[in-house]
């Protein structure tokens, strides 16, 4: 206001889409991205409904106008001057920095060379700045309550600010009287009078305060049955004081909106009346309808099944930044008194309403106009009829109750309660941008009939019901329908396939699965494998040959090595139904389980071997390989590769019980020691001890010979004359030193350790021996 003072002549300029005008940075560009049916799309400029778009708006509005004198920027721009010299040299100079910088404004907003201008709620003019004589008018025009409910409406806003009213209990004794059961409503002139001194009484209380951009915002709004009131106040130390208040009378359009149509709309009306005051600031926004709170809660996401007409509310609101708070109905005078003692109609608010519905109508129209069979007059008619249709129309207009009604389908309606809407007599659920036709009993057999004209299939009967009609069993309904209709029945695809895996054992080789690959790289191939281990065996035969005896020598031969399982799957095959492989199976006790005809799946396990055998061997054959080398690298690798299904065990550990041996293995560092046993056996033998060596050829039975090596735990190297020999343990015995051996046979001579037993020394002492006594005749 300092840069105004002292000015007699005013403009008021508008930037057109203010907030577009900004370009983004690169960095901010990929913070603002929107979500589109068509994909993710990033804004270039700065858009409207992001948290700090007001700040920086106003800071680069700041800079532009701190150099420019008689020029203020807050939202909108307002230049003054003392003369019309002075304005006019303001005007060009912002005129020519806009245009400097690329901004644009919006002519048809703008005021050119006012002596006043309406600003923030307030009337700019050379005297200062007072309050906008619109805000003042609610109060003071308030009319004459006529019935019990607007009495107590306006008793309730004097309750509200009771602690601003002295001897309130005495000025409001005749109104209060008015109340009473027994009292018939008659407005005397003590009514008159009282009414008439609470209310001035009221407006000296609540004169408004003038706007403070420190103080925290509070917009209340309130919806009654024919007007909606909103009050815009500051918290202060003393409580809330208003800053403005708004009223206005419902058309004829709006009346005919749901209960929490008329609430959200009085939420509307006030953002949109006092936007000057709201836009770029944080408020706290308070309704006493309780699912408002979370349909327009900012946290939150909008409620798929809310009404259209909400969805659109909530879109806008998300261009301003709040707190939204339920308060009840008793503690709402302020803005209840408003909406039930509304001051008149608001021509531009209800122009641009009218406008937003102009689309939305039309959308409903073309939904009850085409909706199949039954024309819009009908329906309309059989609306009236239908006792629990009226019932929801009149919690529609008047209220939903609170808890769920115990009827099964009033329940459904009220679980639909935020997206059903009344357009014309007719009843519309409202959603995902489509109205649906709410239809009563006595016309559902006739739209199943309609909507199944064409023997669709459920689901394209459903998308088709759900463009233009709904009732609480629909979906059921249209699925008993198609399923009854013979026609549909006899030329219905095959069922959805559900698949059950085989019983699991836990025994290797004792399930398993047969099958034909083939022809194949001119073969046929008898495919087995183990339902347990997975381990799969190739049978290779002549085409042409596979016959019922071939097909038993090949098991027979598999058999040989695995041993044979208990039970065999096939599939019906000639081979393996065959009265040969019957004969076959019994005779080894197989329990052999033919799969169902034209129904592969049931034997998915070889089924599945077919085509993996099938690429490995085409995959090697391209690489070089031959075809026998080619079955070998596949059947080497299929068995000794971690199978999931297997807890990542090869097959091979779990029909054998180890890993093969493989190239691969060869990879690993070799260990030379050898398992430690659990009782480690000590020998008598080391190195250059003196031994005999058992000799198997010509000569001596043992050789004396000298250890000279160790290898393992009980192999030695022998040095002798003939040579070095190799002998276990038990292929040596002790030699004890002798003078008759070549000193350089035996270079060092051990010492015999006493504990060991050696086969030439006696165990036991020697005893006396006398002469043995003869006979003697």
């Amino acid at each position: 206001m300092n840069r105004l003072r002292g000015g007699k002549f005013f403009t008021k300029l508008d930037l057109a889409d203010a907030y577009l005008q900004l370009e983004l940075e690169d960095d901010a560009k990929q913070l603002c991205v929107i979500n589109t049916p068509f994909g993710l799309y990033q804004y270039n400029r700065m858009c409207f409904g992001i948290a700090p778009g007001p700040a920086q708006f106003q800071r680069c509005m700041d800079t532009l106008t701190q150099k420019l004198p008689g020029v203020a920027a807050y939202l909108d721009l307002i230049i003054t001057g003392k003369t019309e010299e002075e304005h006019w040299t303001n005007l060009t100079n912002l005129l020519s920095t806009l245009q400097e910088h690329g901004f644009r404004i919006r002519l048809d907003n703008c005021e050119f060379f006012k002596h006043s201008v309406e600003y923030l709620g307030h009337t700019i003019d050379k005297d200062g700045k007072r309050p906008t004589a619109a805000f003042m008018a609610a109060l003071p025009q308030l009319p004459r309550p006529q019935d019990l409910h607007q009495l107590q409406a306006f008793l309730g806003k004097v309750n509200y600010y009771g602690r601003f009213i002295s001897n309130l209990a005495d000025k409001a004794a005749p109104l209060y009287n008015l109340l009473k059961n027994d009292t018939a409503f008659t407005w005397s002139n003590e009514c008159e009078q009282a009414f008439t001194q609470l209310r001035n009484s009221i407006i000296n209380a609540t004169s408004l305060t003038h706007y403070d951009e420190t103080k925290p915002l509070i917009l209340a709004a309130d919806a009654s049955s024919y007007g909606l009131g909103v009050v815009l106040s500051q918290d202060t130390d003393q409580g809330e004081v208003p800053v403005a208040y708004a009223s206005k009378t419902l058309t004829d359009t709006q009346k005919n909106y749901s209960q929490i149509e008329r609430e959200a709309l009085s939420i509307i009306y006030g953002v949109t009346k006092f936007r000057q005051f709201l836009y770029g600031r944080h408020f706290t926004l308070v309704t006493d309808h309780e699912p408002l709170a979370t349909i327009f809660a900012p946290g939150k996401n909008i409620p798929t099944l809310t009404a259209q007409r909400l969805q659109r509310w909530a879109l806008t609101l998300m261009g301003f930044q709040f707190t939204i708070r339920y308060r009840k109905t008793s503690q709402h005078g302020n803005a209840e008194c408003l909406s039930r003692l509304p001051f008149g109609p608001d021509s531009n608010f209800d122009w641009i309403e009218q406008q937003d519905n102009k689309e939305i109508s039309h959308a409903i129209q073309e939904q009850i106009f085409t909706s199949p069979v039954a024309g819009y007059n009908e329906v309309r008619q059989e609306t009236v009829k239908d006792q629990h249709l009226q019932r929801v129309i009149t919690w529609i207009q008047q209220g939903w109750p609170v808890t769920k009604p115990d009827d099964k389908e009033l329940g459904t309606f009220w679980i639909h309660r935020n997206s059903l809407q009344l357009e014309q007599g007719v009843l519309l659920l409202i959603r995902d941008q489509t109205s649906r036709v709410v239809i009563f009993r006595s016309l559902q057999c006739r739209i199943l009939d309609t909507l199944h004209s064409s023997h669709w299939g459920v689901v394209k009967v459903k998308q088709l019901a759900r463009r233009y009609v709904w009732w609480s069993t629909i979906n059921t309904d249209i699925e008993l329908a198609i399923k009854s209709c013979e026609v549909c029945q006899e030329s219905a695809a095959a069922p959805e396939q559900k698949f059950q895996s085989w019983p699991k054992t836990d025994k290797p080789w004792e399930h398993i699965h047969l099958d034909f690959a083939g022809p194949f790289r001119g073969k046929m191939w008898l495919i087995c494998i183990d339902a347990c281990s997975k381990f799969p065996y190739i049978g290779r035969m002549e085409i042409g040959q596979t016959t019922s005896r071939q097909t038993v020598q090949v098991l027979k031969d598999i058999f040989a090595i695995e041993g044979v399982p208990a039970t065999i799957v096939t599939d019906n095959g000639p081979q393996f139904s065959s009265q040969e492989f019957t004969n076959f199976c019994n005779s080894f006790h197989i329990n052999h389980v033919l799969t169902p005809p034209y129904h592969p799946p049931s034997n998915g396990e070889a089924e599945r071997f077919v085509r993996t055998f099938k690429s490995s061997v085409d995959k090697n054959c391209e690489g070089g390989a031959s075809l026998d080398e080619s079955i070998r690298l596949t059947l080497a690798s299929y068995r000794t590769i971690p199978h999931p299904a297997l807890e990542w065990k090869t097959p091979a550990e779990v029909l054998h019980g180890r890993q093969p041996r493989g190239l691969l293995s060869l990879l690993q560092p070799t260990n030379h020691k050898y398992p430690k046993h659990d009782k480690p056996q000590t020998t008598q033998f080391t190195i250059d001890s003196l031994v005999y060596a058992r000799n198997y050829s010509v000569g001596p039975k043992w050789i004396p010979g000298t250890i000279i090596s160790k290898q393992g735990n009980a192999i030695y190297i022998v040095q002798t004359d003939s040579g070095n020999w190799k002998r276990h343990a038990n292929q040596l015995q002790i030699r004890l030193p002798s003078t008759n051996m070549n000193k350089s046979v035996v270079p060092n001579t051990p010492q015999a350790d006493n504990n060991i037993v050696h086969p030439h020394e006696r165990r036991y002492p020697t005893r006396e021996r006398r002469q043995s006594d003869w006979y003697k005749p």
